[in-house]
């Protein structure tokens, strides 16, 4: 029961932050006739990203560097690498993590301002140490799921800013007994370019 009453407490402090970026990001982006514009087919994004663990007082803070594919307006695929500092409870020190995942991206309403999207993607996550507790293990795997927005900055440019909830966990690979779990929610900003 402290558990649930813990991450109510956690989702509540979030909500007003994201609802202030969105709103922001929907002021700030200009009006654009980039619809009558050919858009490039690839982008990279350098982003940051911190999750807060919904269900203890750990989390997972950092920043990568994201490769997209455009198949169309509306999807893009892209594959992302990641370092992270992994906190945890004060008895177990911080670790640093490695994570390379693959993410499918659904545009809404791409050619609007700003424009908006929901995510999905899944890797694999490596660590210096056990995590998320010392019943974990080195090696995970690591889904995400998020929505966000592109506010234009440029015609290529453009100010990244979304959520995103993280499940780490070994999948058992171990056992049930050394998979204990992790799950995050927060914040992703980063600046992508489009050629």
């Amino acid at each position: 029961m402290r558990a649930r009453a813990g991450t109510a407490r956690r989702i509540a402090r979030l909500a007003p932050t994201v609802a202030a970026v969105l709103l922001a990001g929907c002021a700030a982006s200009p009006t654009s006739d980039a619809g009558d514009r050919e858009r490039g087919r690839y982008g990279v994004r350098l982003f940051g990203v911190g999750l807060d663990g919904v269900a203890r007082h750990d989390g997972l803070y950092g920043g990568g560097l994201g490769f997209d594919a455009f198949l169309d307006d509306h999807i893009s695929l892209g594959f992302e690498v990641a370092g992270y500092e992994a906190r945890q409870d004060e008895q177990i020190p911080d670790r640093t993590a490695t994570s390379a995942a693959v993410f499918g991206r659904y545009w809404i309403e791409p050619r609007s301002a700003p424009a908006f999207y929901v995510e999905v993607g899944s890797g694999g996550i490596v660590l210096k140490e056990r995590f998320p507790t010392r019943r974990g293990t080195r090696f995970n795997f690591i889904t995400q799921v998020g929505t966000g927005m592109r506010v234009e900055l440029s015609d290529d440019l453009g100010l990244l800013l979304g959520v995103r909830y993280a499940h780490v966990s070994n999948a058992d690979l171990k056992g049930d007994e050394r998979n204990p779990g992790f799950d995050g929610l927060g914040g992703m900003v980063g600046i992508a370019l489009r050629f």
